[in-house]
């Protein structure tokens, strides 16, 4: 089965907002106060690039240690690409990376709850199910259901149990495939995900 966007993400990408001209305009003439003083000053931000240097000032005398004045600011939607680049490296180091990264592709977010809400918004629809192996993180089922309105599927992994205390967990299709078939007797896998 292809991968493909939910029918809200495909939706949501048809449609423009109607401030995306302006918001594009902002964003390829910033304010800056030596190379741009003509730009535009984005006042629809939680930032404030016109006291930016009292701002630097007062964090400087309260801060433990110095820190980067960038970070005062929004930086690009998809993650901040000193971060980007690190974590790519690490990625690719760590894990043997067959080819190299993109960093189109690597998006970096606040956390856990922001990703799977963004990752089940693009790629299921309300009340579809996504097939979770257990154990899992505890808020797995709030963070993609309550506002997602998707469902878990618990998949239930095999373990063995380790000398002295705790479980050693094996990821196995068999399991998967049991659960699908569960699911095909509870009336639930025409709403199994496009993710399993």
């Amino acid at each position: 089965m292809a991968l493909s966007l939910s029918r809200r993400a495909e939706e949501s990408l048809s449609t423009e907002m109607f401030l995306s001209p302006y918001f594009s305009l902002v964003r390829n003439n910033r304010f800056h106060p030596t190379h741009n003083r003509k730009g535009i000053v984005d006042l629809g931000l939680a930032e404030n690039k016109l006291c930016a240097r009292e701002l630097e000032i007062k964090l400087s005398s309260i801060a433990r240690e110095p820190e980067d004045q960038s970070l005062q600011f929004y930086d690009k939607s998809t993650g901040n690409i000193e971060l980007k680049k690190s974590v790519k490296k690490f990625l690719e180091t760590r894990f043997h990376a067959r080819e190299e990264l993109s960093l189109e592709n690597l998006f970096i977010t606040n956390g856990v709850t922001v990703i799977l809400e963004a990752l089940s918004f693009a790629l299921a629809e309300p009340e579809d199910y996504i097939m979770v192996p257990s154990p899992y993180y505890y808020r797995i089922n709030s963070d993609l259901f309550d506002r997602p309105r998707v469902h878990v599927l618990e998949v239930n992994l095999p373990y063995t149990q380790n000398k002295g205390s705790g479980c050693t967990y094996r990821h196995d299709v068999l399991a998967f495939e049991d659960a699908l078939i569960k699911a095909k007797l509870e009336d639930k896998s025409e709403f199994l995900s496009k993710l399993y």
